[in-house]
């Protein structure tokens, strides 16, 4: 009788053990991982929340490394992996009218998962990187010390940089490169004014462009993606510091510098590397 229940605790604790296993695996590759303690990366309003999104696309390679990478750095974040049911659930609960429109009108998985970042982290606040980057440093080493109490978006420059300042000279600047901010990582609080902009402004520009349904991603880049980014990166300093900033003022800087509340770092600063450029 004795060994009958030890034989019935064991099989109870290998069930649970194996169900438990395969619930953290589904939630480490979709949806919610196990929850985690969230702190904050700024002495405002950053919460410590890694975002992630995995819609219909195809999965990068490197998905499980670039994936440990952001939960092996940041142990007091919370992670979540967002799929297209959480999505399409987040989505409705926070958004109305033309962007819900807007984002299930559109037919390609791109321009849905551009507009999704931004939506996230207006919505819930914290930090968003694409699947196939790594996160070689913290985030709590993102901003310095001094400028964490003022900081409440986090925006590194991206390696695609215009040439030489020096190359203005006389001659006219020639137009902002839409690459000038990374757009594959970034951090910020919730309902910050510079998202609500972008998300408007991917909106507007998918409404008033419809891809044909052979081609739903044609073209894509011109309304949406780094262009509009950088646009209302640009806006947004402006506006934060009441003058009139150009590309000429942020491309090649060597140091953290903060316009109002949004803090611009300068290139490789995020620590990131995409998982087809390790070393």
């Amino acid at each position: 009788m004795a060994y009958q229940n030890l034989r019935q605790r064991r099989c109870f604790s290998f069930c649970v053990c194996t169900i438990f296993s395969i619930w953290s695996i589904r939630n480490l590759l979709l949806g919610h991982a196990t929850p985690q303690r969230t702190t904050s990366i700024s002495a405002t309003s950053i919460p410590c929340k890694i975002w992630q999104s995995l819609l219909d696309q195809p999965r990068p390679d490197g998905l499980g490394e670039a994936i440990e990478s952001w939960i092996s750095l940041n142990k007091g974040c919370s992670y979540s992996l967002i799929g297209n049911d959480e999505a399409d659930d987040l989505i409705r609960k926070h958004y109305s009218g033309e962007v819900v429109q807007a984002v299930f009108d559109t037919k390609c998985p791109i321009s849905r998962a551009e507009l999704l970042r931004y939506m996230l982290l207006a919505a819930e606040g914290g930090i968003y990187s694409d699947l196939d980057t790594i996160a070689l440093k913290p985030i709590k080493d993102w901003i310095p010390h001094d400028l964490k109490p003022a900081t409440r978006v986090v925006i590194g420059l991206d390696d695609f940089q215009l040439g030489d300042r020096q190359s203005q000279g006389s001659s006219p600047p020639p137009p902002p490169n839409p690459k000038l901010f990374c757009q594959r990582a970034f951090a910020a609080s919730k309902g910050h004014p510079l998202l609500m902009k972008a998300i408007e402004a991917v909106a507007l520009a998918l409404r008033a462009s419809r891809p044909s349904d052979l081609h739903p991603c044609k073209d894509v880049k011109l309304f949406d993606g780094p262009g509009i980014w950088a646009n209302v990166i640009m806006e947004s300093l402006s506006s934060a510091i009441e003058t009139n900033v150009s590309h000429w003022n942020v491309t090649g800087s060597r140091h953290p510098r903060l316009f109002g509340d949004i803090l611009i770092l300068p290139i490789h600063n995020l620590g990131l590397v995409n998982v087809t450029q390790q070393v």
